[in-house]
């Protein structure tokens, strides 16, 4: 698994050199659906926080587009793709990250299907702040200008036959029949992760499960 001391320790060090030059390093932490990014990210937060650093992770999941807005764009079989998602905004928050002190950011409710707004506050006194979401490094229009923005960025890298086990065991969770969490595995899921391992750039550190 990602989360062992060994990798925590790798990216530690490139954090501290980037320490000596400013205040606030941004971090990404992308990869496919079901990557493991979400428990990742928590637990570099925890080990950082635990050698006394100020700490926050932001989901990217907090810009998807509203079921309503999906429907009207027909897009709401493909929600998670790079095109149902506010890549505006979030580039938008992304750079005031870089220059304003408490910003106030969105999160998603996967229980609800929703995102909800002005959920979490991220203060000026953060050492780190860990961003963590599928198209962080996507070479696409928008999405492509988020790189200049990361002092560290870190691809999860897992293999395919991996992703649809853990994707089938979420979708099973929220209540999907077999067959239907099948379905939107094939037709979604597997689309959306192949257009990351294609299209990405490259991050300065992989972590191979």
């Amino acid at each position: 698994m990602y989360q062992n001391e060994n990798n925590f320790n790798l990216i530690f060090n490139q954090l501290k050199k980037l320490l000596k030059n400013k205040k606030r390093i941004l971090i990404s932490i992308t990869g496919t659906p079901a990557s493991g990014k979400s428990t990742f990210s928590n637990q570099l937060s925890k080990y950082l926080i635990n050698k006394n650093y100020k700490c926050e992770v932001i989901p990217m999941d907090g810009f998807h587009l509203d079921n309503k807005i999906l429907i009207n764009k027909e897009l709401l079989s493909r929600k998670g793709s790079y095109q149902t998602f506010d890549a505006d905004g979030f580039l938008s928050l992304i750079k005031r990250l870089t220059k304003e002190e408490d910003v106030i950011v969105p999160i998603f409710n996967r229980e609800l299907d929703m995102s909800i707004a002005q959920a979490l506050e991220i203060k000026k006194d953060l050492d780190f702040v860990i961003v963590e979401g599928n198209y962080l490094l996507l070479n696409k229009p928008i999405w492509s200008s988020l790189d200049e923005y990361w002092d560290l960025s870190i691809m999860l890298d897992i293999e395919i036959k991996e992703i649809e086990k853990r994707l089938l065991e979420r979708w099973l969770y929220y209540g999907y029949t077999k067959n239907e969490a099948i379905e939107k595995i094939k037709n979604n899921d597997i689309l959306n992760s192949k257009e990351i391992i294609e299209n990405s750039k490259e991050a300065d550190i992989i972590i191979k499960n």
